[in-house]
């Protein structure tokens, strides 16, 4: 997600697209919006805050809510669609997968965030999030797809920010979408076994497929391995669980 600050100019731009809108039982959101699914997609949301520092935005694609606006039409035609998603973003052993799937080859391309990313100053200024554009990127481009006739459906994940900006900076039509299959399975299935070959660990786990108290007895046992195994150096030891801990 990303915030701005707005005025009540853009607050009233925002209300004349006539998104359907959604009711929040909150006294500070005074406009939710999201996708029409023709004009934007389905998991495109926008909300707008009240509060002591006047209207903010909160949104989870800054362009394409601005050509919206502006009346920037789409080409809504395209003969290939390849798909983006991470893995390993909450689990604490290891790095972070992003990989993609190309409609047009039925294909799957995977690369590594390092750990490294996920420790000390580099998470704490947030480099993963240029090292996986860098790497996402790096995946389009072995595709070699046409930018006129490609679609690029990315998740809506906090660490594609940055890829889904440098990929419309390069010349690609970007959609923020809910990822699922064939990608979804074939990633966590890749990143189980990248966790397993790379640290012998054979209980990987996607936190999205857990309930609250099993995600909590799944992490404690990966954090037991860990320590067990002297594997801190390989930890997402940047998180704030970690702190003090060596």
């Amino acid at each position: 997600m990303e915030s701005f600050k707005i005025d009540e100019s853009m607050l009233e731009k925002i209300k004349a697209l006539g998104l359907p809108e959604k009711k929040e039982n909150n006294e500070y959101i005074l406009l939710h919006v999201c996708g029409d699914t023709i004009r934007a997609p389905e998991t495109f949301n926008a909300k707008v805050y009240s509060g002591k520092k006047g209207l903010k935005l909160v949104t989870n694609d800054h362009e394409t809510l601005m050509d919206l606006i502006n009346g920037k039409q789409k080409n809504g035609s395209y003969s290939r669609t390849i798909f983006i998603d991470d893995s390993g973003w909450g689990f604490p052993l290891g790095g972070v997968l992003v990989g993609a799937y190309d409609t047009l080859t039925n294909s799957f391309k995977f690369k590594e965030i390092e750990v490294k990313f996920f420790q000390g100053n580099e998470f704490n200024s947030k480099d993963y999030l240029l090292e996986y554009s860098k790497k996402g990127v790096e995946i389009i481009n072995e595709f070699n797809p046409d930018k006129n006739s490609t679609l690029i459906k990315i998740c809506t994940g906090y660490i594609n920010i940055e890829l889904k900006r440098e990929l419309r900076r390069i010349g690609y039509n970007v959609e923020v979408a809910k990822i699922s299959e064939p990608l979804q399975s074939e990633l966590e299935r890749k990143h189980k076994e990248y966790i397993k070959e790379k640290f012998g660990y054979d209980a990987y786990y996607d936190p999205k497929e857990l309930q609250t108290k099993e995600i909590v007895s799944e992490f404690e046992k990966v954090v037991e391995f860990i320590k067990k195994n002297n594997l801190m150096s390989q930890a997402k030891s940047g998180w704030e669980y970690f702190s003090g801990r060596k």
